[in-house]
């Protein structure tokens, strides 16, 4: 009868453990996966601010240039609909800052968009990627 309960006991303990470890398991990744989503929700928006800003640089009433400012990019000088489609949600990233932009010129000279941001624990992120995919 001692040895019954020895097993039965042993048997629980170790479904315990067993739980115990899964459930511990499974606390802290979803915490890095928010993080995780959180940057890369901002590549994507970095990616729709570059082809937003391309869009209106190629945009025949802009005169090949490129906006003042992300704001024209809702409100174009030239007139017409917005290049953005979540309007002022697309130029704030998801730790409620602004995005930046530059252009400048790649390695063969051609001219390049880039959009950036930085996430509240330094990760630099942009339109062609985040950390060291950043460019930036």
């Amino acid at each position: 009868m001692l040895k019954r309960r020895t097993k039965i006991l042993g048997g629980l303990f170790v479904v315990t453990g067993f739980w115990v470890a899964l459930v511990l398991a499974n606390i802290t990744p979803p915490i890095a996966g928010h993080i995780d989503a959180k940057k890369n929700s901002s590549v994507l928006k970095c990616k729709a601010i570059a082809n937003a800003i391309e869009s209106y640089y190629l945009h025949p009433h802009s005169g090949k240039t490129f906006p003042e400012n992300l704001q024209q990019l809702l409100d174009p000088p030239f007139g017409g609909p917005t290049f953005l489609k979540r309007g002022q949600d697309d130029l704030i990233d998801s730790w409620g800052k602004p995005f930046q932009w530059t252009s400048m010129q790649n390695k063969n000279g051609d001219l390049i968009v880039l959009v950036y941001t930085i996430a509240d624990d330094g990760t630099k992120i942009s339109n062609f990627g985040q950390g060291r995919y950043s460019r930036f």
